[in-house]
């Protein structure tokens, strides 16, 4: 098993502030950005040990004014990683009563290259 969360936070530390991976402590400097693991699996098996590995990471971003150009950017070093966007929203009627964006992403991994790869569409 291989763990990408740290270096992806590590990646969007470069060009965005305020970003965590529990849920934010500090509400005073936004924009708030949260990264979390949401799948961590075996994709592939040769040999009897796993080759491939499938990651599916969320990323939640709120902000008092519009969560786009954030957006952009997370999309940005995330797709530079090699990740595919899965799904982009907004959250309407938050709790918090800021603005709130959900970011889904998702890429297959190679164990031993640490190579990246997108799924097939019809794998979803």
């Amino acid at each position: 098993m291989i763990n990408l969360k740290g270096q992806i936070i590590s990646a969007l530390s470069e060009s965005l502030e305020n970003v965590v991976d529990t849920y934010p402590a500090n509400w005073e400097n936004l924009p708030q950005i949260l990264c979390t693991e949401k799948q961590n699996k075996v994709y592939e098996y040769v040999d009897d040990k796993e080759s491939m590995s499938l990651f599916r990471y969320r990323i939640d971003i709120w902000n008092s004014q519009s969560t786009t150009q954030t957006a952009v950017q997370v999309d940005e070093v995330l797709s530079a990683m090699g990740f595919k966007r899965t799904s982009s929203k907004d959250v309407v009627n938050d709790i918090s009563g800021l603005n709130h964006k959900i970011m889904k992403f998702e890429a297959v991994c190679d164990v031993q290259m640490k190579n990246i790869y997108h799924k097939n569409e019809e794998e979803n």
